[in-house]
């Protein structure tokens, strides 16, 4: 079952061609560590802590506490800063 998902996945965004896939929760970068191979925390405090971007191919993963999630607001707000600066750096990239 996993393999049909993750050959799924890879189609969509080898479709779609994104510059910042961002994650919403533990779960989707935990399934894209494992199609991609490469390391994340144990927990998704950890993992944003200690890998806020993450290069794959040509796009960045972000991942990001779930917008339900029962978070600090100062722990949101930094992540909303992180998104700003990512597309803010993209668009010049892109632009120049």
């Amino acid at each position: 079952m996993f393999k049909k998902l993750k050959n799924y996945l890879m189609k969509q965004i080898e479709i779609v061609k994104p510059k910042i896939v961002l994650t919403l929760g533990y779960y989707p970068i935990l399934s894209l560590s494992k199609i991609y191979d490469f390391e994340i925390g144990n927990n998704l405090k950890e993992t944003i802590k200690n890998y806020p971007e993450i290069k794959i191919n040509d796009y960045i993963v972000i991942p990001l506490y779930h917008p339900v999630a029962q978070i600090r607001k100062s722990e949101q707000l930094e992540q909303y800063k992180r998104i700003l600066i990512s597309f803010f750096m993209i668009s010049y990239i892109y632009h120049n």
